[in-house]
């Protein structure tokens, strides 16, 4: 960080929306994705991106993540009949 940089303070209400959004990213990326996990993906992230105490650039980065786990969400599990424990591989087709 710069000096000329400002630091971003947030409150732990914030500060535990983007620990959560992070947790349930990287429990995607090493567990899997169900319909579940998708879907609190999404909501978690919906929530990071509505925040103004949020700097504009990782709102920004948010909303661009929303739009991909949104596509992916409506081509995986998009009016289907999925079970909670069905598994989306989210690197080349593995889980």
């Amino acid at each position: 960080m710069s000096p000329e940089t400002p630091r971003v303070l947030l409150d732990e209400h914030h500060e535990s929306l983007l620990a959560d959004a992070l947790y349930l990213l990287s429990r995607s990326a090493t567990v899997g994705v169900c319909r579940g996990r998708m879907t609190a993906v999404i909501k978690r992230l919906d929530s990071v991106a509505g925040e103004e105490a949020f700097p504009p650039m990782l709102r920004a980065t948010v909303e661009r993540l929303l739009i991909d786990w949104r596509e992916a969400q409506a081509r995986e599990f998009g009016g289907g009949t999925e079970t909670e424990s069905s598994r989306v591989g989210m690197s080349h087709g593995h889980h």
